[in-house]
């Protein structure tokens, strides 16, 4: 029996045997992910962002982007221009694009076990011929009532394994997301909640000061 994690193509002539290795997941910062609840909650639209990744891990969001942007109920279009403006600025930091604007994220204003399903709009990005080849290419959506969709897309060439062996392989699946607790995300939130709303308020609250997050935007 073949084990789930593997695909097997048979001819009748060869066998294909891919193994896909260790499960994969996209991780996030906490700090990082507070913005993108705020980003979803500010107000009642799709919003797009793009995730920032560590160097040695594009599955990694340290930071989340917002660019100039259309938007509505059900969609949210980045500007072409502040897009490249955007990419250019990523550049001149030493940001190449696999960890700048391969994650890209939106938010969805609904609520309910589906709602943070694909639409149709969102799946004809993710196959728009810009998107399309793209070596890796990753798709998060959260929904208003915290429901959460990830999808990546990884290809490639046996090539870079096997010397002239130029068969193309894709791995397209849906995977899960871990927020990442980082050391500095509660004196982050704390002076945040501070400057929000005074010292006072948080010695009140003492342990229970996260609840005031949600009216805090880490910008």
């Amino acid at each position: 029996m073949v084990p789930s994690s593997h695909t097997t193509t048979t001819t009748s002539q060869v066998t294909n045997f891919v193994n896909f290795g260790a499960p994969m997941e996209l991780l996030i910062d906490d700090v990082a992910f507070e913005f993108y609840k705020y980003a979803r909650d500010y107000r009642n639209d799709e919003i797009a962002l793009f995730g920032v990744t560590k160097p040695e891990n594009p599955l990694h969001v340290t930071r989340f982007v917002v660019t100039k942007q259309k938007v509505n109920s059900v969609a949210a279009d980045m500007d072409e221009d502040y897009l490249a403006l955007y990419e250019g600025q990523m550049a001149m930091q030493k940001i190449m694009p696999i960890n700048a604007s391969r994650v890209w994220a939106h938010t969805h204003p609904m609520t309910g076990p589906s709602s943070a399903g694909p639409s149709g709009k969102d799946m004809a990005t993710w196959n728009d011929e810009k998107n399309k080849f793209k070596n890796f290419f990753v798709m998060l959506i959260l929904s208003r009532s915290g429901e959460i969709t990830c999808r990546v897309r990884v290809r490639g060439s046996l090539s870079s394994i096997v010397t002239g062996l130029d068969n193309q392989i894709t791995i397209e699946r849906e995977i899960p997301v871990k927020v990442v607790p980082t050391e500095g995300f509660t004196t982050a939130l704390t002076n945040a909640v501070t400057a929000k709303f005074s010292a006072q308020a948080v010695t009140a609250l003492g342990s229970d000061a996260h609840i005031l997050n949600k009216y805090v935007s880490f910008r």
